[in-house]
């Protein structure tokens, strides 16, 4: 389906996109599921790949609670304790990292997320966010120090 408003890659994008914010499966699945229901009823504005970028990035931030400068809830490990299998050590050190992106403050947790779904230019990513380029460049070098303090935080 080549004319799809809406093809799997950019599906699959925002939704890595929502898990990064939100720092949990169940909540990012939530805004996805909110996100595409607004959709429907915008479907004539965001026809063109440009338009539908920005306007899936705002629609996500606003859902999250981020744009705003909101945080959602910390995420939790669902599993009660007790040992852990060796092939479950990815899943947690997945989580972990989530968990401390999570943490990230707005918008370097925003820009830092938009960053790493390697789908957006820099450039892009300025104007979604409504910042100079030279902003971004300053919020992408602190989110990432941040963030190297908090997963070292981690191992302390």
């Amino acid at each position: 389906m080549p004319n799809a408003p809406f093809p799997n890659p950019i599906i699959a994008d925002f939704y890595r996109f929502a898990v990064l914010l939100t720092g949990q499966i169940a909540r990012a699945e939530e805004v996805m599921a909110d996100t595409l229901v607004k959709s429907e009823s915008d479907l004539p504005q965001i026809r063109n790949e440009c338009n539908r970028r920005a306007w899936f990035v705002s629609r996500i931030r606003e859902s999250c609670g981020v744009a705003d400068g909101q945080n959602a809830p910390a995420p939790r490990l669902l599993r009660g304790a007790g040992d852990v299998e060796p092939v479950e050590i990815l899943e947690i050190e997945a989580y972990l990292v989530a968990q401390r992106f999570h943490q990230l403050p707005e918008p370097g947790r925003s820009a830092l997320a938009l960053f790493y779904l390697d789908t957006f230019t820099n450039e892009e990513i300025a104007k979604l966010l409504r910042m100079t380029e030279e902003e971004l460049a300053a919020t992408l070098a602190d989110a990432r120090l941040r963030l190297r303090r908090l997963l070292r935080g981690a191992h302390s």
